[in-house]
């Protein structure tokens, strides 16, 4: 889920001068492909409410701290959640 106001670019290429080719804007949901590159992620189609509609490569910058932004998106489902390391 997209935390930054007002709107986060998604990016042809993993890299904050690739050409921006959507906006996601504060609150909207998108879908990682499940790839990444460093603070990365690669948008599924199912992203967008018309997969059809979907950018051929799709990127979003995780956390932009290191640009001066802060954190740009929250995980609100992973289909393998982290390993528990209670010892029981």
């Amino acid at each position: 889920r997209v935390v930054h106001r007002p709107r986060i670019a998604v990016r042809a290429a993993p890299a904050a001068q690739a050409e921006a080719v959507d906006v996601f804007c504060e609150g909207d949901e998108a879908i990682a492909s499940g790839e990444s590159r460093g603070p990365w992620l690669r948008l599924a189609r199912a992203s967008w409410p018309k997969p059809a509609d979907a950018p051929e490569e799709a990127w979003v910058l995780r956390d932009g701290a290191s640009i001066g932004l802060g954190p740009l998106l929250e995980l609100v489902y992973s289909p393998n959640p982290p390993e528990s390391t209670d010892e029981h």
